[in-house]
């Protein structure tokens, strides 16, 4: 019943919900479907890789100051988004039924804080915004969350494509990096966004297109093994993705292509979260998605919490041992523990002067016994039926005397 749970909880996340708040206004009026989207039209920030912003919600204003809204995207737990792979790329967010009329500003809610890979470095970052040219900002500190309202005319009869664009090269941004723990701290004191309205003739030849899914890897069908599409949901919608012969997808760091992407699908229990590189528009559910790649994200990021064990039912736990032997499908450790190495079980070879390796499965207990030094193992396990059961091992091998 939990994967169940997890998988309706994660379909029906910010549903786009059609309200008039503050003064209200003519509920009567027609309504317009408005596609959003998120990017990044300008060039990244020199040494940033990665920056990732969590978004809440999105409101369209009748007013400047924003007080009459009328809401359409909104979600509880969030969804995460790096801005630095968005230059030419539109991540899709929703469609929601607005009225046709002319709107003032836009306003959008996020995270007061993210993380940041700053050069090469991972770490964090917090805001600390003050007002813009085109935006003014308010903080809630006892809910770690700003709005930004953003000034802009918005007709969704007219424009029926919303592009919320954040202006990352024009980010005012300091980091502190601290050598000794390898980690880095970033404050953000400004962070331009533009509501962009565009038409659909616009964006097509000019921006590649992306998005989130989430999927069911047990409803995928079993029984072709020549399959090469599946079911994904989002925003209350289901849509089905086209994996070609040169698709390319990314599971737990390992690289497959065609229709082996969809085996590897089948091995996991629980619902996945998925970032899809698409050929053309997914705006419309009713149309099949062609895959370009795809990369399995964390939970999070698709908006919906779920433990790393959660597809044993149980928390995971960590230790690290002294390699020993190989004895059938297990890995025996000093002091005789036993850790089982399932079909989905990721190993990470690391060997001092060559490039990390890195295995899923039995591929791992087929790397050990080539390996000449003692290594030790640190091992991300479940306990399972009284079996420690390995997530995730991580070989570090040591140079012997």
């Amino acid at each position: 019943m939990r994967r169940k749970t997890l998988l309706a909880g994660a379909i029906f996340l910010g549903i786009v919900a059609y309200n008039c708040g503050g003064g209200g206004g003519d509920t009567t009026s027609t309504l317009s479907a408005l596609d959003l989207y998120i990017t990044d039209a300008q060039e990244d920030i020199n040494l940033l890789s990665s920056l990732e912003v969590t978004l809440y919600s999105i409101d369209l204003c009748r007013d400047a100051a924003c007080n009459d809204t009328v809401n359409v995207f909104s979600s509880n737990t969030g969804v995460t988004i790096d801005l630095t792979n968005l230059e030419g790329v539109l991540h899709y967010i929703a469609t929601a039924q607005v009225p046709q009329e002319q709107f003032q500003a836009m306003k959008i809610e996020v995270a007061q804080s993210g993380t940041v890979v700053y050069k090469g470095i991972a770490g964090s970052f917090s805001l600390q915004l003050q007002d813009g040219e085109n935006e003014s900002v308010s903080c809630d500190d006892t809910a770690r969350r700003c709005s930004v309202v953003v000034a802009g005319a918005i007709n969704p009869a007219i424009n029926n494509k919303l592009l919320v664009d954040f202006d990352l090269k024009n980010f005012q941004m300091s980091c502190n990096v601290d050598q000794t723990n390898d980690t880095v701290s970033c404050t953000l004191t400004s962070m331009p966004v533009v509501a962009r309205p565009e038409t659909p003739q616009n964006i097509t030849n000019r921006f590649k297109f992306e998005m989130y899914a989430i999927i069911d890897p047990q409803q995928i069908n079993v029984q072709n093994q020549n399959q090469k599409q599946f079911s994904f949901q989002w925003e209350n919608k289901t849509y089905t993705a086209q994996i070609g012969d040169n698709t390319i997808c990314e599971i737990k760091d390992m690289n497959y292509i065609g229709p082996e992407c969809i085996s590897q699908l089948q091995q996991f229990n629980t619902p996945l979260c998925l970032e899809l590189k698409l050929v053309g528009d997914p705006a419309q559910a009713d149309i099949i998605q062609n895959v370009v790649k795809f990369e399995v994200k964390s939970p999070k990021k698709c908006g919906y919490e779920m433990e790393v064990g959660d597809e044993y039912g149980m928390h995971k736990r960590e230790m690290k041992v002294v390699f020993k032997g190989i004895n059938e499908n297990y890995i025996i450790a000093e002091g005789d523990i036993k850790f089982k190495i399932t079909n989905t079980t990721y190993c990470e070879i690391d060997t001092e002067g060559e490039e990390d390796r890195y295995y899923i499965g039995v591929e791992c207990l087929n790397e050990l016994p080539k390996m000449s030094a003692t290594p030790y193992v640190e091992v991300e396990y479940v306990m399972q039926n009284g079996e420690y059961i390995a997530l995730k091992v991580d070989i570090d091998y040591e140079e012997e005397d």
